[in-house]
């Protein structure tokens, strides 16, 4: 009778220990501490990455202001001519003393006075794809007036003109001969056709 109830105590104190450890481990877990001067980084956390500031875009530059009364250059235009010659041409809204400048590959007229507003007349017009002496047609600002330049492919001698227009406005026209060596084959005639470049059409006053 005694061993009997030795066993049973046995028995009963096993399973009061089998029950408080089953409860110590259903029992939540209290978090690690983090270390000293550490940061701890959860997804809760996390904070979401700011986008980078766009960049603000640079306003352009407003076109200078033109005083009333000043010639204005406008127009530029390139022409393969009939006959195989080139014409350049650019239009000023007045009469200006134009000065002729000759470099080595290049020919600059010096519109006086005049002034180029407008960002589609200062736009360069290539030519190299026509067979014409002429590379290139700008119009620049240049001091307190503004320049036509011809960039040339090959030495030749332009001649140049100024005149009126029934509009009241004058055209300064210059002209180049056929490339050398660029004779029509006997017996057959030129093709009759003209073939031009330019910025903004206009109406340009037929030859005297």
């Amino acid at each position: 009778m005694r061993c009997f109830s030795l066993l049973h105590a046995v028995m009963a104190g096993a399973a009061l220990l089998f029950a408080a450890e089953a409860q110590a481990e259903e029992a939540p877990r209290a978090p690690t501490p983090a270390p000293v001067g550490s940061t701890m980084f959860t997804p809760q956390s996390a904070a979401p990455a700011k986008a980078a500031p766009r960049a603000r875009r640079k306003a352009k530059p407003a076109a200078p202001a033109v005083a009333p009364g000043t010639p204005i250059a406008t127009y530029p235009s390139f022409r393969l001519l009939d006959d195989g010659s080139s014409r350049v041409t650019v239009e000023i809204t007045r009469k200006v003393a134009v000065t002729e400048h000759k470099a080595r590959g290049r020919v600059v007229y010096s519109l006086a006075g005049a002034a180029v507003p407008g960002s589609n007349s200062r736009l360069a017009l290539p030519t190299s794809v026509f067979h014409t002496p002429v590379d290139r047609v700008e119009v620049v600002a240049q001091g307190d007036g503004a320049d036509l330049i011809i960039e040339l492919r090959e030495a030749v001698e332009p001649t140049f003109r100024v005149f009126d227009t029934p509009r009241g406005s004058s055209v300064l026209q210059v002209d180049f001969a056929r490339p050398a060596g660029d004779a029509p084959a006997p017996g057959i005639a030129p093709a009759k056709r003209s073939t031009e470049t330019r910025r903004i059409e206009q109406n340009v006053p037929a030859d005297d």
